[in-house]
């Protein structure tokens, strides 16, 4: 069932909608229009039109106005359907988008949502602004409504939530698909851009600053969902209709900074200078990290202040983990500094939370003044940095498979219960095979509004050795393959025409 409100749409767009549904390939639908009070003629009559022309399209003439969520749940009554999609009166979907659903849906029949890609319409007919979305990732959706079209949802579990709700107008939808979320986590996301979003002037679409009560909508809606889900946290909006969820501050959890340590002595004792008169957090002790066959160095004096303990090896860190009185490890770097005395503090109540795996943040080169936020997998051997924002998600903390190397914090008991390090590899590796198994479980987040520094240049890629946890990869569930393999979220011409296209 395709449910549509309609309000004065010009009757040309409205035609042109209907026409792109009828046009499908896979024809076993019911067309749902709730009229909401137009008083256009043009609109009115190809309501009338389009009805009498196909007994699929049922349409249900509201007796006074009630605003999109009314609308669209009058439209919803009249749906027979085991599953609804959602369509706006002006947008197209893709001549395949039906054809699409379905084959996930048989697929696999306990999938209760479906999600497709997205491009924009120009009112000169060319198509602009394509929308890449990753799999379903929780803390990109409470960032940002990024799932938006083409959405379908078993109706059994929208009769549950109770439809739309009003008093959310303008993120109408977002409010929705959260409560829906609440109800089940079988998600599937399909890679191809079958639904055109028509950019009109003055609508969302052109410009979201025409909407700008759609970020104030949008903020209650978070904010009500992390009320009933019992999730003490906080929700600012960064710009336009992009939010920020910040946990509440958890009571100063036991945190082990882990510092590998590459026998310069006066490395080491700057890192431990910093953290001990530029980090506000409290409650810290420093593990350093040293390769078999390393000296133990006085760190003058430092001792006394804290406590530090030298472990060599990783198999020797792992056994040191299961005894450990932390309750989260830091993994640092020797030259690592950052702006935000605080910062500590604001990564440990991500840390501290049962559902995050890894927990990084942003890293900005010193040499370079290039930032990454962690990596995406481009394949078996190759993971590459994220220089580069897309669709507002350098304002939001965002979900990675891979966090980075250095920088990032882990609750001791998700890194003993994964195992630890694996004793066999070395590097860079060591801490992205723990990564890849922690975001199989959990979420691995980078936390965007927050940065550290390091000396470093920011490579382009890092190569991945062969790892265990790799052997069954497909691709990376953060990532859209339809976007570069070399160039994260650069668009790539070919593969992007075959979005459009298959």
């Amino acid at each position: 069932s395709l449910v549509i409100p309609v309000y004065n749409v010009e009757g040309q767009y409205l035609e042109e909608c209907l026409d792109s549904i009828l046009g499908q390939t896979y024809q076993n639908f019911e067309i749902c229009i709730a009229d909401d009070c137009s008083t256009r003629q043009d609109t009115l009559d190809t309501l009338d039109r389009y009805e009498r022309m196909d007994d699929r399209i049922k349409v249900v003439h509201r007796k006074e106005n009630g605003h999109i969520s009314r609308a669209t749940n009058s439209a919803l009554e009249m749906a027979s359907g085991e599953f609804v999609g959602l369509i706006d009166n002006d947008d197209l979907l893709c001549k395949n988008a039906l054809y699409e659903v379905v084959k996930a849906l048989n697929e696999d029949r306990s999938i209760d949502f479906v999600y497709t890609d997205e491009d924009k319409l120009e009112t000169d007919g060319k198509f602009c602004e394509p929308h890449f979305k990753p799999d379903f990732a929780m803390d990109n959706f409470l960032a940002l409504n990024y799932i938006c079209h083409f959405s379908v949802i078993r109706k059994r579990i929208l009769d549950i939530v109770g439809g739309f709700r009003t008093g959310f107008e303008g993120a109408q939808d977002y409010d929705l698909f959260l409560r829906v979320l609440d109800q089940t986590d079988r998600v599937r996301h399909i890679p191809k851009v079958l639904y055109r979003w028509r950019k009109i002037p003055g609508s969302t679409a052109e410009n979201s600053a025409f909407k700008s009560y759609a970020a104030d909508a949008g903020v209650k809606a978070l904010e009500d969902y992390l009320s009933r889900n019992n999730i003490k946290a906080s929700v600012n909006c960064q710009v336009g209709t992009v939010y920020c969820v910040s946990y509440a501050e958890t009571e100063e959890p036991v945190v082990d900074v882990v510092i590998p340590y590459s026998g310069n002595r006066g490395k080491l004792e700057a890192c431990v200078n910093f953290l001990m008169t530029a980090c506000y957090y409290p409650n810290f002790h420093i593990v350093v990290l040293a390769r078999p066959g390393m000296e133990k160095t006085d760190l003058f004096g430092f001792g006394k202040l804290t406590e530090i303990n030298w472990i060599k090896g990783i198999k020797a860190f792992n056994r040191y983990a299961k005894k450990s009185r932390a309750d989260c490890f830091l993994f640092w770097d020797e030259e690592n500094t950052t702006l935000d005395p605080d910062w500590m503090k604001k990564m440990v109540a991500y840390a501290a939370r049962q559902e995050f795996g890894a927990v990084g943040c942003n890293v900005m080169s010193l040499r370079t003044n290039h930032f990454a936020s962690g990596l995406v997998i481009a394949d078996r051997t190759r993971a590459i940095f994220v220089r580069k924002n897309y669709i507002g998600m350098g304002y939001s903390p965002v979900n990675r498979s891979l966090v980075g190397e250095s920088g990032y914090f882990v609750s001791r008991r998700h890194f003993v219960e994964a195992g630890g390090f694996d004793g066999r590899l070395s590097g860079a590796a060591v801490h992205f095979d723990l990564q890849i198994r922690l975001g199989r479980k959990y979420r691995n987040i980078v936390a965007a509004q927050l940065y550290y520094l390091q000396k470093r240049e920011i490579p382009w890629e890092k190569e991945l050795p062969e790892m265990d946890c790799m052997k069954d990869f497909e691709k990376d569930p953060y990532y859209n393959p339809n976007l570069s393999g070399r160039i994260a979220y650069q668009l790539d011409s070919a593969k992007e025409g075959r979005a459009r296209t298959e």
